[in-house]
């Protein structure tokens, strides 16, 4: 796990330290620091995970010092308890959660490329899942972009992303939150 940080557009930072636990706390100039805890149940590493990302750090390593194997420890058995953690511009905290790892569908795998050493070839992906906090902590919801989206930017009832059209073509979208996050 890895501590992250978000500046708050009200000024002041929320912080997730580097632990476990799913906790953040919004710290502000002249205000009582807030802190939000969150029940969490880990999520286990599936076989092809561990070895696809184990492959991916030997293959690195190589390319530094190709006679040394990997000395660094296993790919843990359970995942970090988020990926990410964001305000948007109405400050509503934005924690993107690990998840369980899905199969990609055969037609979406990269093609094996025709070069010498290749990279490793990913099978399985990691659904994005969002949860939504009020600028107050507490949970309003859990929001589940299309798959191969990516949502940098959040504001109100809406998200702005990245997609990929017809597989290939990159693509910039906005989606309307329905139904519509509390106030």
């Amino acid at each position: 796990p890895n501590s992250m940080t978000a500046f708050h557009p009200d000024g002041g930072l929320i912080a997730m330290p580097g632990t476990s636990e799913f906790v953040w706390y919004r710290l502000q100039e002249g205000v009582r620091p807030m802190k939000v805890e969150r029940s969490h149940t880990p999520v286990p590493v599936s076989g092809t995970e561990s070895g696809q990302r184990c492959a991916q750090m030997e293959r690195t390593m190589n390319r530094v010092n190709p006679d040394r194997p990997w000395p660094g420890p296993g790919i843990a058995d359970t995942k970090p308890s988020i990926r990410g953690l964001t305000v948007g511009e109405d400050g509503r905290g934005w924690v993107r959660l690990y998840t369980a790892g899905e199969p990609i569908p055969e037609e979406q795998l990269a093609p094996d490329p025709d070069t010498p050493n290749p990279p490793v070839r990913m099978t399985s992906r990691e659904p994005d899942l969002w949860e939504v906090f009020a600028a107050a902590g507490c949970l309003l919801a859990r929001i589940k972009p299309p798959p191969r989206t990516t949502l940098p930017r959040f504001s109100g009832h809406h998200v702005w992303g990245r997609t990929l059209d017809s597989g290939v073509v990159r693509c910039a979208v906005r989606y309307r939150i329905e139904p519509a996050l509390p106030e």
